[in-house]
């Protein structure tokens, strides 16, 4: 039942910007939205494309599910259990556009993937997902904790020799025996931290210095986080620049309240990297900015235009050549609340910003 009601919530949203827009549908076939307006459900074959193989068609008057006969018998079976809803089946060797163009006019459907014929507007149909649902808070707090946890585990677990691919393979493993579902996972070993900000997983073995970050999803929302440890005494020259960092974190993270302009929070980042003496370091790297059904909805720059939303997720990820902070936060009317904590076992840096304390991930030293 819960399930129907938090679809029924999004159908409000959807019908209202169908009024708005004076359309006659709204087609969610990409992987972010589908999950979005199905309240979690998956349509997704191949894991390489980011459009999936059944859409959802909403019209002023219908929710229906647009699929062909492959895809039909699982998602009637597996992801639309008591949910109300139309199905329109075709057969697999048919064109989508003119199933569609049974529908309703074309020209009068917003789509989030591009359709010939139909209005493509995956900015807009985004934007509706932006603020969660009352289900969908509890959905991503349950998937917030589960993520810290599970890669924090694999941190505490690591032992000289390791490569990066193989910690990248026990985090996947375990994220997917959880029921979590790995988006990106990233693993650098000592020297290749300071080199590339995107450290895809090598066979590098590991010697002392490792950052491991795990995007993961569950319900269609992800969740991003970054953990770094160091295997014996890391130097104080490491652990003053991960503080540094922390502290950075935790001024965009103050910065993060209802209303405030995403540029508005990437301008605190700036000021704080220049009064923690590395002015330049910000633009070496994007900072982050809001997700949910995406690892990052917006990517925010300094002329990124929107105001965060109430019961929005943000990640913000500053770093420093050599360190990096990122966990997942909600926007609240009491504060931003930290959704990826884990066991309570990783060692804190406690960072102050306009006399609230921010609990910030240390450098772990095994």
């Amino acid at each position: 039942m819960r399930r129907q009601e938090d679809i029924d919530c999004k159908l409000q949203r959807v019908r209202r910007f169908l009024q708005e827009k004076e359309l006659a549908g709204a087609f969610f076939m990409s992987r972010a939205s589908f999950a979005w307006i199905t309240s979690g459900g998956d349509n997704h074959v191949p894991s390489s494309s980011e459009q999936g193989e059944a859409g959802v068609l909403v019209t002023p008057s219908d929710y229906i599910v647009v699929t062909n006969n492959i895809e039909a018998p699982r998602l009637m079976a597996e992801e639309f259990v008591g949910v109300d809803a139309v199905w329109m089946e075709y057969s697999w060797h048919e064109q989508l556009v003119d199933v569609l163009s049974r529908a309703a006019e074309l020209e009068k459907i917003a789509s989030d993937v591009p359709i010939a014929g139909c209005r493509y507007m995956p900015h807009e149909l985004a934007a509706l997902r932006f603020t969660l649902t009352a289900l969908e808070v509890e959905r991503i707090r349950e998937l917030g904790a589960a993520a810290a946890r599970i890669t924090e585990e694999i941190c505490f677990g690591l032992k000289p020799g390791v490569t990066e691919r193989e910690v990248a393979a026990g985090l996947n493993a375990a994220l997917m025996k959880h029921g979590l579902d790995p988006t990106v996972t990233l693993v650098a070993h000592d020297e290749r931290i300071a080199r590339f900000r995107h450290p895809i997983p090598t066979d590098k073995p590991l010697q002392r210095h490792s950052m491991v970050i795990s995007c993961a999803r569950r319900y269609g929302l992800i969740v991003a986080l970054t953990r770094i440890v160091h295997l014996g005494p890391a130097p104080d020259s490491l652990l003053a620049l991960h503080e540094r960092v922390a502290q950075i974190d935790s001024v965009m993270m103050d910065a993060s309240r209802i209303g405030t302009p995403y540029r508005d929070v990437l301008r605190r980042g700036m000021e704080a990297y220049a009064e923690a003496g590395y002015g330049n370091e910000w633009r070496l790297h994007h900072q982050g900015g809001p997700l949910g059904y995406a690892n990052r909805d917006v990517l925010v720059t300094p002329a990124t235009s929107g105001l965060i939303q109430d019961g929005q997720a943000l990640a913000w990820n500053p770093s420093i050549t050599g360190s990096k902070s990122e966990d997942t936060i909600l926007a609240e009317e009491t504060g931003p609340t930290i959704l990826t904590r884990g066991g309570g076992h990783w060692p804190m840096i406690e960072c102050c910003v306009q006399e609230r304390i921010y609990a910030r991930p240390a450098i772990l030293q095994l």
